[in-house]
């Protein structure tokens, strides 16, 4: 249960470091079209909208990250069933 705990630990990290480099990428491209003046103009706000690939990159993320959850709680709960002998 060891390789499914280490497998689910690097899915999770995985998930979440794909969520936040979009988060940041999101927040520094906001900061770049702040300090020009325009986050609030059609061009901006037409700028900061969210592409296909974002939300692919989105729902990727959040499956890999619910996914790494899933599996290192499976694989506590079999290990601890193991440790009783039930199985």
């Amino acid at each position: 249960m060891k390789s499914l705990r280490n497998i689910g630990l690097t899915t999770l990290y995985v998930g979440v470091a794909i969520g936040y480099s979009l988060w940041l990428s999101d927040f520094s491209e906001y900061m770049y079209l702040e300090d020009l003046g325009l986050e609030t103009s059609e061009a901006g706000i037409a700028a900061l909208r969210t592409n296909p690939g974002e939300w692919f990159l989105s729902v990727i993320s959040a499956l890999l990250s619910l996914g790494g959850v899933v599996a290192v709680l499976l694989s506590i709960f079999l290990s601890r069933k193991n440790r009783d002998g039930s199985l």
